[in-house]
């Protein structure tokens, strides 16, 4: 018997089962973290395409592209601007549409923010043992310290 001959023999309650199974694996996807984050990335496109007038979902790729521009304009970091950019890409699989995120002319504007603006992340300095016995003197002489 293949594996295919096994899912026909299924009864229904079983694949009803099995369904709502998968519905759960899909939703272990992402953490609750990462699609909180998302929607809220995705609310802020569809409010700048609205103000733009420009359709939101399926986006087209110029949209798209005015909007990571608008971004870094503004200021923001181009992780930030990657991190939207996966948000979008992701809503377009969700709703079964093609990504504007996979065309050419997306992927150079956002190749171009993370060279203009750069992708370097702000370093602290390290903490030396001077600092380190510093802070170990500052602990209580109790067994919690």
């Amino acid at each position: 018997m293949t594996p295919g001959d096994r899912d026909a023999a299924l009864p229904a309650a079983a694949v009803t089962d099995a369904l709502a199974s998968a519905a759960g694996y899909a939703a272990a996807e992402k953490s609750e973290a990462t699609r909180k984050v998302y929607r809220s990335d995705l609310r802020q496109f569809v409010a700048w395409c609205g103000s733009v007038g420009r359709r939101a979902l399926p986006a087209e790729a110029g949209t798209c592209a005015a909007f990571f521009a608008t971004l870094a304009d503004r200021g923001y970091k181009a992780a930030t601007i990657a991190r939207k950019a996966a948000a979008l890409a992701y809503a377009h699989r969700l709703a079964g549409e093609a990504s504007p995120l996979d065309l050419e002319a997306t992927k150079a504007v956002l190749r171009g923010v993370r060279r203009t603006i750069g992708t370097a992340q702000a370093c602290k300095r390290p903490m030396t043992a001077d600092v380190i016995g510093a802070a170990v003197r500052k602990l209580p002489k109790t067994i919690a310290g």
